[in-house]
């Protein structure tokens, strides 16, 4: 009886320290690629394999052939093809807006960003629904954000005051 009661209590202790086991680490292995782009938002999780300065979050959307995000100091905006067949993902015509940027770290991070976004040769998701970016560097790993946000709403004229 003291067996069982032993065992089930290292049990329970086992179960209770995986549940509060760290997330594990973002995966650059691919299970597969992505259905479809366009339509989707991302925030980076990690970046050369190290996770991403404190500041504003790094983002990434996809809409209709352009990609557009915050890459820490400035927003950006360019073109994109993305292939499902083959993950093929090509991302170009980036632009950044040129706001000045104190903070070296988050400087380094997003000049680190935006090349590896012009660089980006395939897309897919790896086994804990991340999105990784792979190409010239070392990949971008980016976890769901939600959809992009639309247009803001229009109000109509109320005229002269």
């Amino acid at each position: 009886m003291r067996l069982a009661v032993r065992g089930a209590w290292l049990a329970a202790v086992a179960a209770l320290l995986a549940a509060c086991a760290p997330e594990p680490p973002a995966s650059p292995i691919r299970v597969s690629h992505p259905i479809e782009l366009a339509g989707t938002a991302w925030t980076l999780v990690s970046i050369q394999d190290r996770p991403p300065t404190a500041g504003p979050a790094v983002t990434l959307e996809f809409a209709d052939g352009r990609v557009s995000g915050n890459g820490s100091c400035n927003s950006f905006g360019g073109s994109f093809t993305y292939d499902p067949a083959t993950g093929a993902l090509r991302i170009g015509d980036l632009v950044s807006t040129k706001r000045a940027c104190v903070d070296a770290a988050r400087n380094d991070l997003e000049g680190a960003y935006l090349t590896a976004l012009r660089g980006a040769a395939d897309a897919s998701i790896d086994a804990a629904g991340r999105l990784v970016i792979t190409g010239a560097t070392a990949p971008l790993v980016l976890e769901v954000a939600g959809q992009p946000v639309g247009p803001p709403p229009s109000f109509p004229d109320p005229g002269p005051s």
